[in-house]
């Protein structure tokens, strides 16, 4: 592998552990220091809540948007563990290849929950209207159709990638 390889390794395995340390204190900050019921309607600006946001609906808003995070995490997770392997030389392995496809299910994990928690993130918006005014909104976006096109990607990439790893090993067998 070239050298420039090795440093774009080391350096995406340091952004990675980054990423993973700092997205979850940034995250903590913002509960701890900002306005939850401020930032829970901005994230939904076209629906309309009729009173203003209790901060435990704010909260449970926020919390429940945390779960497609956690799938963005547990790819995050294993970038820096497919980084690490490229670190150290192990390029064409069948534990990269399996690093791989799970970077691609966390992603494909994170768009599909992603759709899925946005109308119960709605729903929490709007139970205390009054009847008739609550509202629940499916929607998804052009990020979380190509936050899945991206995860289905990689699931193949790195199915091609165990085959690949696979021939190489009984090539070396021969050898």
């Amino acid at each position: 592998m070239p050298a420039r390889t090795y440093i774009l390794a080391d350096l995406l395995y340091i952004g990675a552990w980054l990423a993973l340390i700092g997205l979850p204190l940034a995250l903590l900050a913002s509960f701890l220091f900002g306005d939850l019921a401020s930032s829970a309607q901005h994230a939904f600006p076209g629906v309309t809540v009729a009173e203003p946001l209790a901060s435990t609906r704010a909260l449970f808003v926020l919390l429940t948007g945390l779960v497609p995070g956690l799938a963005v995490l547990y790819a995050i997770w294993q970038c820096q563990a497919l980084f690490k392997l490229y670190r150290l030389g192990h390029t064409l392995s069948a534990e990269a290849a399996q690093r791989i496809r799970q970077i691609g299910m966390g992603c494909l994990a994170a768009a599909l929950l992603s759709i899925l928690v946005r109308p119960v993130q709605v729903l929490i918006l709007t139970a205390a209207n009054a009847p008739g005014e609550r509202a629940v909104a499916i929607s998804f976006s052009s990020g979380d159709v190509g936050f899945a096109l991206a995860g289905g990607l990689m699931i193949v990439i790195g199915a091609t990638m165990a085959e690949a790893a696979r021939i190489a090993e009984e090539h070396k067998a021969i050898i």
